[in-house]
């Protein structure tokens, strides 16, 4: 897959989703405020949102290796911190 290739998908995906909901990115543009805290694997093959069957910004989803989560590793913090505030 070339780069040219992925702008042509994504323009698809963008006529899509404007196709199925006119509103469904100024809907994402009003920000999020998800109940549940998702950390998984950095693994590409998958995605949280898929694997539950929800839309982008109804879990917050933290994605690093091996879903190793130590007290010593910044993002990890940040990612604790943003979601318990």
């Amino acid at each position: 897959m070339d780069l040219e290739s992925i702008f042509e998908i994504d323009k698809k995906r963008v006529a899509d989703k404007l196709t199925l909901n006119p509103d469904y990115f100024d809907a994402l543009s009003e920000g999020q405020k998800p109940e549940f805290l998702y950390a998984e694997c950095s693994d590409s093959r998958v995605t949280a949102e898929d694997l539950m069957g929800i839309n982008p910004g109804e879990v917050f989803v933290h994605r690093n290796a091996v879903n190793m989560l130590a007290s010593t590793d910044n993002n990890v913090n940040a990612m604790v911190k943003y979601a318990a505030e």
